[in-house]
């Protein structure tokens, strides 16, 4: 997973929450063996392409998530999805529901996740090279 950006993770981390927890050890092993094969980034989010090792459990699933980031600078949260080919992951997706993700890093991004009560975590303190101020949501 070391090669996953702090978003991919962070959104990971979050789609785990929400298997059964009759799956959840497969598929913390699936996300823990994962490595990126590719990245695009559509212009309405972006596409990670992920490869597992051979010894993957797989799990009941073909698409997991109900996952949301804000993103500073985005008027509305990105969506994420989590998809499953004979129950082993293999593609991420991050969709915006308005803005327009052309030319954004999202290796460098600042956002925020709700886990589901009043705390949110902070992961970046800045996009691109130069820190800037940030609404309350940040």
């Amino acid at each position: 997973m070391s090669d996953l950006y702090e978003l991919e993770k962070s959104v990971l981390e979050e789609i785990l929450r929400q298997v059964p927890c009759n799956q959840t050890r497969s598929l913390r092993e699936q996300i823990d063996g994962a490595s990126v094969v590719s990245r695009e980034n559509t212009g309405a989010g972006f596409f990670t392409q992920l490869r597992v090792g051979k010894t993957a459990r797989p799990i009941e699933a073909k698409v997991i998530g109900d996952v949301r980031a804000d993103i500073e600078g985005f008027a509305q949260p990105m969506l994420f999805l989590l998809f499953l080919r004979d129950g082993v992951i293999y593609q991420l997706e991050g969709a915006t529901i308005t803005d327009n993700t052309v030319g954004v890093d999202f290796s460098n991004i600042r956002f925020s996740r709700d886990y589901g009560d009043s705390f949110t975590v902070i992961i970046k303190t800045f996009i691109g090279t130069e820190p800037r101020r940030f609404d309350d949501r940040f």
